[in-house]
C-alpha cells in the first residue's frame, strides 16, 4: 500500500511568510484557500487563478501565462496588472529581493543558503531580468527542497525509532511516497502527517499537508 504525503502549496506559503502578506498568511492560518481567494478578486475561474499564482510569484508576465497556459496574452495583460496593482505580497516580495541583489550580488534563502550571481552589476537589461526571476525562484524553491529534506530526515528517523516495517521509497517534487505494510498504513500515515506538517525550522511558515492512500502510486 502506497501513502503519498504532499506538501499543500508549500510555494505560496513560502511567498507568504517571505512577504508577511496579511491575508495571505490569514487564509492558509484559518483553512483558506488562496486559489479560490485569488479567483474571487480578479472573478475569474479558480483553475485560471491558480495558474495566475504561480506565474506571478517568478515575475511572470501575459507571455508567460500564455506560453505556459494558453492564457490569452490580452487577458493575461489584464490579470497581470490587477494583481500586481491590487496584492502588495508579490511587490513586496519582488523589491526585497532586488535590493538584496543589487547590494551584494547574491541572494540568502530563508535559511542561510547562498545564490551568487556572479558580475551581476556588469549585466545588460535583459540579462539582469533573467538574474532577477532566478533570484525570486531561488528564495522560494530552494527553501521549499530544504524543508522537505529536513521533513524526510526527521521521518526516517522516526520510521527506524518505531522499527517500522513501511518503506520511504521516492520523493516527488514536493511529496514523499511511502511503500506502507499492510498493518501500519494507520500509523504510518499519521506520522508522517504530522512530521511533515510540524518542520522544526527558525522560521514560522503555515505547513500544511494533503495525503492519498492507494495500491498503485
Amino acid at each position: 500500500v502506497f501513502s503519498d504525503i504532499d506538501f499543500n502549496q508549500i510555494e505560496l506559503r513560502i511567498l507568504a511568510y517571505l512577504s508577511q502578506d496579511r491575508e495571505m498568511l490569514y487564509i492558509y492560518e484559518t483553512g483558506g484557500d488562496i486559489h479560490q481567494a485569488t479567483a474571487d478578486f480578479l472573478q475569474i475561474p479558480r483553475k485560471i487563478s491558480k495558474n495566475v499564482n504561480f506565474a506571478m510569484m517568478y515575475y511572470g508576465d501575459a507571455y508567460t501565462l500564455y506560453s505556459k497556459y494558453k492564457i490569452p496574452v490580452d487577458q493575461g495583460r489584464r490579470l497581470v496588472n490587477f494583481v500586481v496593482g491590487g496584492q502588495p505580497a508579490y511587490r513586496r516580495y519582488w523589491s526585497a529581493v532586488d535590493r538584496e541583489l543589487e547590494t551584494f550580488g547574491y541572494v540568502t534563502n530563508a535559511l542561510g543558503l547562498i545564490r551568487r550571481f556572479p558580475n551581476y552589476h556588469s549585466l545588460g537589461p535583459e540579462d539582469k531580468l533573467r538574474a532577477k526571476r532566478q533570484a525570486y525562484n531561488f528564495k522560494v524553491q530552494s527553501l521549499a527542497v530544504m524543508i522537505c529534506y529536513l521533513a524526510m530526515l526527521e521521518l526516517e528517523k522516526q520510521m527506524r525509532k518505531k522499527k517500522l516495517k513501511s518503506l520511504m521509497i521516492l520523493q516527488v517534487h514536493d511529496s514523499v511516497v511511502i511503500d506502507c505494510h499492510p498493518d501500519e498504513v494507520e500509523e504510518v500515515t499519521e506520522l508522517s502527517q504530522s512530521i511533515m506538517s510540524s518542520v522544526k525550522l527558525p522560521i514560522d511558515i503555515p505547513l500544511a499537508v494533503d495525503t492519498k492512500i492507494g495500491d498503485h502510486f
